[in-house]
């Protein structure tokens, strides 16, 4: 019997092997799943005239080669090269060079060395140089080497290439003049950061053309394109580009404000001349009005830049119209990490000024460094930032912008910033350590949405809802304001207002937004129940609505100063409203739809499960999972979804066995629907009773980067509704999030509470086996029941209808997987075949 465990621990062992570390982790992302939607159609358009460019010019194409030989010495035509020879072990005392066939280059010897010499006026000459060693009058040993004589690499400029703001252009360049089969070619920025929103190898044309997409920005570019031979050549073809911007009619006046305080994915059109940054207002928990602009390793379509890390995202200001000033400001607030990771040491967060000769220069007492702060580690929140702007800068046309340094490969180092704002007095004091402290503004905002109408999801079934109105409805209505004010100010005309946006059905209006109409400075959050009444009224209202699919409640909050606020800086006002969106539907959410980082069950067998609660009977009919993008492509990767009702345990009353992840780019946020099916891929819904179930996935393959789901770090308090399961023992996850997993319901064919389900259930012996497996105290009965085998990777075996044993002498020893299946359950069990 210690015999047979010491081998059944062996095989089981053997399958995590692979695996580096074993557990649940959260991780970043990789992808902006919003600005991949937001620009999919507009990157199929530019690939579609890139291809119309391919059917009319003709491209150079490039040979493979077959890459450098370990004894070719390349020289450059008229210069010298030194060749030393270890002799050691050769025992020669004399060597000679034998060059008759060289006539490219010549050598000559001294001692253990070889003077070579290559001709000049030589394009591409190829030589073998011989060196004999004697020992008295014996040759006893011969070396030989490749010689290949070849040019200087050459600089190769192209005519300038005109073209207005964000507009595209494609050049292409010729291979003629290289010495030998291309081998690869490389773009470089030959003039710091380029103003351009996009460069990139033309994939028409196999890397003999150029795309450039010009940005909103005006000046001049030059990008040079690498491309290198086999025989060591490299030329470098030099492309200037100059992007006509009308910079007088662009030029602004001293008004200057942006607080992000719009949720449309880039900056506005109006302020800034590029879309690296993306704008938001989920990155944040506490932003100093609502909405900032983020900076990450992902370029404006939201994906990674790549090329390890750098200089990632950059926000360049409009033109502005300094000539004649004395004294300007620029002020602003920065927070790392924010609900993202935050920046390494060697990451910082820049400020910088173009002078009148177009060179940007940063100013170095403002840069700020990354911490490293850890994932679990809180944000250390929005800091006030302001600077002199020197005089150098007082002309018309000056610009400013921000720079962030970060690993360019994801969402690793994050960096938000909020409340930008250009004045002619000074925005600071300072305080008695010299630290510059915020001088009041007249602006009072909202830094948060409003509240879902749910109080426990973001989303749940019209059949989970109607008629458990009282229980699902969120009792509260909170928000928080931030006041810039340095005194009490107070607020009025404050507005709730809730919409049922299909039907455009009034549920909640003219009701006031807060009782405290005294704003006092800095932060203050309002928490406040609805009253017997207006509750009771809200319901009914609810209630009154026609059954329908898919609804969604919009919630509105806005208010009135009634001190004027800020009339240099109209902008402000847009952050006096704010807005949110509950969906009721035929689904079930904790999230928002965004994930801000991931979660990865990672080792064979590791499995999360995430509660949710029916008030009713009814059919569960599939899941949605959101698989965001992290450390590539994971679609190889096999995963078991299952469902667990009433408790978590070893047998989960559906599985659907080895999945992979799909990802979805062409919808916001890319969530995939798996719907339950039987074993032979027939829709099988599955019967929930009134309670809690559960929902989730078991890591099957082992590997370094395992499936990562998305997690909405905008709902901390939903990661209590996450467990995790890395040795057979079940336990909260201890995320702060909500992992973006949505089971989807029917709201026709309820069952009563007689037909609630009973989990399918059996037992197997021996374990393990060498001939017959044995089925016993199955739950059903097996003439409705059938099996199948599979190993570890997947693979299905053998299947049939069930009987009281199976035969398995046909299978080596290891370790297996048997699921039986019926009647729109299933269970799998693990067994060792051991002969």
């Amino acid at each position: 019997m210690k015999y047979i465990l010491t081998i059944l621990i062996a095989f089981i062992t053997l399958q995590f092997a692979n695996a580096q570390e074993i557990g649940v982790f959260e991780k970043p992302l990789n992808c902006n799943p919003f600005l991949i939607e937001k620009t999919y159609k507009e990157e199929a358009a530019k690939e579609a005239r890139l291809k119309a460019t391919e059917l009319n010019d003709e491209a150079e194409l490039r040979g493979g080669g077959n890459g450098n030989f370990q004894d070719t010495i390349y020289i450059v035509s008229g210069e010298k090269f030194l060749i030393k020879v270890d002799t050691f072990g050769i025992g020669a005392d004399t060597m000679i060079v034998g060059t008759p066939t060289m006539k490219y280059s010549t050598a000559k010897s001294t001692y253990s060395k070889v003077d070579l010499v290559a001709n000049p006026n030589v394009t591409l000459g190829k030589d073998t140089l011989q060196l004999f060693f004697r020992l008295g009058q014996k040759y006893i040993d011969t070396l030989c080497y490749y010689i290949v004589v070849k040019r200087a690499d050459a600089k190769i400029f192209t005519q300038q290439t005109l073209l207005k703001a964000e507009k595209d252009s494609v050049v292409c360049f010729s291979f003629k003049n290289m010495t030998g089969k291309v081998l690869s070619t490389s773009i470089l920025d030959c003039d710091g950061v380029s103003i351009a929103r996009e460069v990139r190898k033309n994939k028409s044309f196999i890397d003999s053309c150029l795309y450039y997409g010009a940005s909103r920005l005006g000046g001049r570019d030059t990008v040079c394109v690498k491309v290198c031979d086999e025989n060591e050549v490299c030329d470098t073809h030099i492309f200037p580009f100059k992007v006509l911007q009308d910079t007088l009619n662009q030029a602004k006046s001293i008004v200057f404000m942006d607080d992000f305080s719009y949720n449309q994915g880039f900056p506005d059109k109006n302020t800034w001349l590029d879309d690296r940054v993306y704008v938001n207002n989920t990155m944040s928990s506490l932003p100093v009005s609502i909405g900032m602009a983020t900076f990450d390793g992902l370029n404006y379509t939201g994906k990674p830049y790549g090329f390890g890390a750098g200089v990632s995202d950059i926000l360049t200001s409009a033109y502005l119209d300094f000539e004649g000033r004395t004294k300007m400001y620029l002020s602003f607030y920065a927070e790392e990490k924010g609900l993202g990771y935050g920046p390494s040491k060697e990451d910082y967060f820049a400020v910088e000024f173009k002078d009148k000769n177009d060179r940007w220069k940063e100013q170095k007492n403002d840069t700020i460094q990354g911490k490293l702060l850890k994932i679990d580690a809180p944000s250390p929140g929005f800091k006030f930032k302001a600077l002199e702007i020197p005089n150098e800068y007082m002309y018309k046309g000056f610009q400013f912008r921000f720079v962030a340094r970060s690993s360019r490969t994801g969402i690793n180092d994050v960096w938000n910033l909020d409340y930008v704002r250009i004045s002619d007095t000074e925005p600071f004091k300072l305080d008695s350590t010299k630290k510059k402290q915020a001088l009041p503004f007249a602006d009072i905002a909202f830094v948060n949405e409003p509240p879902k109408i749910l109080l426990n999801y973001t989303a749940m079934p019209w059949q989970q809802f109607k008629g458990f109105e009282t229980k699902e409805l969120n009792p509260s209505l909170s928000y928080t304001l931030n006041s810039q004010f340095g005194n009490t100010e107070n607020i009025t005309d404050s507005n709730i207002s809730i919409k049922e946006k299909n039907s455009n059905a009034s549920i909640l209006n003219g009701y006031s937004l807060t009782n405290k109409f005294n704003i006092t400075p800095g932060y203050i959050a309002e928490n406040q129940l609805f009253t017997g009444s207006q509750k009771t009224d809200f319901e009914q209202k609810i209630q009154q609505l026609g059954a329908s699919t898919d609804m969604t409640f919009v919630s509105e909050y806005s208010y009135k100063l009634t001190a004027e606020q800020n009339k240099n800086y109209k902008s402000v006002s847009r952050n006096d409203t704010t807005r949110s969106t509950t969906r009721i539907s035929n689904f079930y959410a904790y999230d928002d739809g965004t994930p801000e980082s991931v979660v990865e069950a990672k080792g064979v067998g590791t499995q999360i499960s995430v509660r949710f609660n029916t008030n009713a009977n009814d059919l569960l009919r599939g899941v949605f999972i959101n698989f965001p993008h992290f450390n590539g492509n994971t679609s190889n990767q096999k995963f078991n979804l299952r469902v667990f009702i009433g408790t978590l345990g070893d047998n989960p009353v559906y599985e659907k066995l080895f999945l992979s992840p799909i990802y979805n780019d062409k919808t916001i946020n890319g969530f995939t629907y798996y719907e339950l099916t039987d074993g032979q891929g027939k829709a099988t819904p599955l019967n929930v009773p009134k309670g809690d179930f559960y929902i989730g996935w078991q890591q099957v393959t082992s590997t370094t980067d395992a499936i990562v789901v998305g997690l909405d770090k905008n709902n901390p308090i939903a990661g209590n509704k996450v467990y995790k399961n890395t040795n057979g023992i079940w336990a909260p996850s201890k995320l702060k999030g909500a992992a973006l997993i949505r089971p989807v319901f029917d709201k026709t064919g309820l069952i009563t509470k007689a037909e609630e389900t009973q989990s399918l259930s059996f037992e197997i012996y021996p374990n393990p086996v060498s001939n017959e497996l044995i089925v016993n105290n199955l739950s059903n009965n097996n003439d409705n029941i059938s099996y199948q085998i599979f190993d570890l990777s997947g693979k299905s075996l053998q299947s049939d209808k069930l009987t009281s044993s199976i035969n398995v002498e046909n299978l080596i020893n290891g370790v297996y997987l048997l699921r039986l299946s019926g009647n729109g359950k299933s269970l799998m069990k693990k067994f060792v075949v051991l002969k």
